[in-house]
């Protein structure tokens, strides 16, 4: 992970969502770093990603130090996304001061309106975020653990597969 989270924003971006992923919590320092640093772009997405799904206060007060950096209209949807998903599952309020009416998040959609980027609702970002947890949490939890006797596996393990599945085949082809 150390050599994909060093390398450009693709790599990074591919890291934070393997992060996210296996919930590798030890990487959160590294995460929080390069969120706040954002020497790259578009690879935030990914590290909002991961915090979401680490889930604690921590990681709601390091999106709440990276949303007023209204100098970088790339990563801040998922932001404010993730922001909002960890305030109900924490029952905090960190992004209130974010989306009160006429406030800061209304101030940012409109000055990248006028950059020709779309609107961001506040509740279209948490339905982002909250579809992309869901999908990582329904995804990694259809191969139970314990199928190899060597390891225990997990849902990134390709030969993986519960106990009576098949692999689906291709239809043999008429000869001729």
């Amino acid at each position: 992970m150390e050599a994909l989270l060093a390398y450009e924003w693709s790599s990074r971006l591919t890291a934070g969502w393997l992060i996210g992923v296996d919930r590798r919590e030890r990487f959160r320092a590294c995460i929080s770093d390069l969120l706040l640093a954002s020497d790259v772009c578009y690879s935030g997405s990914a590290y909002c990603f991961a915090l979401t799904c680490f889930g604690t206060y921590a990681d709601a007060e390091i999106l709440t130090a990276y949303l007023p950096r209204t100098d970088l209209h790339y990563d801040q949807p998922a932001a404010l996304g993730a922001l909002l998903r960890l305030d109900a599952l924490l029952g905090t309020h960190h992004a209130d001061r974010f989306t009160e009416p006429d406030g800061f998040w209304d101030h940012w959609v409109k000055g990248v309106g006028r950059l020709g980027y779309p609107s961001h609702i506040p509740a279209e970002q948490r339905r982002w975020a909250d579809l992309q947890c869901e999908f990582v949490n329904g995804w990694s939890a259809v191969v139970p653990a314990g199928l190899c006797t060597s390891r225990p596996t997990t849902a990134l393990d390709s030969d993986a597969r519960p106990t009576g599945s098949t692999v689906p085949t291709a239809p043999s082809r008429p000869s001729g």
